[in-house]
């Protein structure tokens, strides 16, 4: 028993370190919001506004767990 609460405790994140993971994903997703379209193939384009919905969604869903433990 002891051994798989051990484990668990690994899985789940400390909320400094969900803090972290939300700055850090809120950074990347602003290098993508800003980047010029001008240049960008329509493939790129594509890639870009995959981009931005994935880190949106883990930072909605991290926020979620942060709203979740306080």
């Amino acid at each position: 028993l002891f051994c798989c609460l051990g484990i668990l405790k690994e899985v789940s994140m400390d909320t400094v370190e969900i803090r972290k993971n939300i700055d850090m994903y809120s950074v990347e997703l602003n290098k993508y919001q800003s980047l010029s379209r001008q240049l960008l193939t329509r493939d790129e384009m594509i890639l870009v506004d995959r981009k931005i919905v994935q880190f949106r969604e883990r930072i909605k869903n991290l926020r979620v767990v942060l709203d979740a433990r306080q």
